[in-house]
């Protein structure tokens, strides 16, 4: 009777934790018209951070810095090539998207685009303590994809590539991770009949 009565409470402090867990779950679409998080209001630029172009070499950055004094770069992301013959070339959009808490610290995260109509980018950067970690979202992807499945992954970045991806970034108590849609580019079906993968990728994977 005591091995029952204590089998039944360890069970109910097994499914109290889970729902503990999953009510702490923050779950952010990342880009595309579900995602939970948008840049405040109208406006084009984020509230917290300060975009400014830097030259390093042949390489132009958009650098972010915080609007606090004393200010800091918290990131940066390569967007642009200076060539001999052709001058500097860039992404014909490169910009910051979306601004908010992704991991419940109480400190804006952020995701960045950058593309052209032939490749594209997106970025995840998101807070830990005072420092930002950077997460190539395509580049994470197509890897996780090779290392689960064993077989070459699609080339995300490709513009009109048969094969795109959405992600979910989730953070629980468990630390954080990304959840991966990769869909067929066939608009002529509905969306969930052309999902090709599902795969959760967790965060040591994640590629800078």
């Amino acid at each position: 009777m005591r091995k029952m009565i204590f089998a039944v409470l360890m069970m109910f402090i097994s499914n109290s934790l889970t729902a503990q867990t999953t009510k702490n779950e923050i779950r952010t679409r990342l880009f595309g018209q579900e995602q939970r998080c948008k840049l405040p209001g109208k406006k084009t630029h984020p509230k917290f951070i300060v975009e400014k172009d830097h030259r390093i070499g042949n390489r132009l950055y958009q650098e972010y810095w915080s609007k606090d004094e004393p200010a800091r770069k918290l990131f940066s992301i390569a967007y642009g090539t200076y060539y001999k013959k052709d001058g500097l070339l860039t992404y014909w959009f490169a910009s910051m998207k979306d601004e908010c808490d992704m991991n419940g610290d109480g400190i804006p995260d952020y995701m960045w685009y950058g593309g052209d109509d032939t490749s594209q980018e997106e970025w995840l950067f998101y807070s830990v303590g005072q420092e930002y970690k950077s997460v190539d979202l395509y580049k994470t992807a197509e890897q996780a994809w090779l290392k689960q499945f064993k077989t070459k992954a699609p080339d995300f970045g490709e513009v009109g590539a048969e094969i795109f991806v959405d992600f979910t970034f989730v953070s629980n108590a468990q630390g954080n991770f990304l959840e991966a849609e990769a869909y067929n580019n066939d608009d002529s079906v509905d969306k969930k009949s052309r999902v090709v993968k599902r795969y959760v990728i967790n965060e040591k994977d994640f590629v800078p």
